[in-house]
């Protein structure tokens, strides 16, 4: 081939096949392009629903926990008034409805006498004894759990078997 074919042939323009397949590879590039950044942004969109929802179960949680925290020494007194009158069925009547509701919104107590000091759910008080096998002996100040979430820690006298 001469200088003037080549010359001749690179200054011919394209094909009407040739501009067909550069027009349908920028599109199918801009496609791709396009489907990419669509199904990344429903990646985080779907990404920040979640987050939504987490973050409002997180302040409900936060919600009702200081909600309760601000009850507990109504309950505290409610337990001493009946120590004081153990006759008194108004108080008692009282502090059951006040418990029942606590429940019923999953407040539940700490367990208390008999059980295994738990570190992460008691407050120990006073430790007797040199055994291994730490109990609770007694409950000077109920705590409370929501969901998991310790409230309040009891305090505790704790005996060593």
């Amino acid at each position: 081939m001469n200088k003037e074919e080549s010359s001749s042939k690179s200054s011919q323009p394209p094909s009407s096949e040739g501009k067909n397949e550069l027009d349908s590879d920028v599109e199918t590039q801009d496609y791709e392009k396009l489907n990419d950044d669509y199904l990344r942004l429903a990646a985080e969109f779907e990404n920040y629903k979640k987050r939504i929802v987490k973050d409002q179960e997180n302040i409900t949680l936060q919600t009702i926990s200081m909600f309760a925290l601000n009850f507990l020494p109504i309950i505290d007194s409610f337990e001493q008034a009946i120590e004081q009158d153990d006759e008194n069925k108004n108080i008692q009547t009282l502090y059951s409805q006040l418990i029942k509701t606590f429940e019923a919104i999953e407040i539940v107590e700490v367990p208390g006498v008999g059980s295994d000091f738990d570190p992460n759910l008691h407050e120990a008080m006073e430790h007797t004894g040199e055994g291994a096998n730490e109990k609770i002996s007694e409950v000077l100040r109920k705590g409370f759990i929501f969901r998991d979430k310790l409230i309040r820690p009891a305090l505790v006298k704790v005996s060593s078997e």
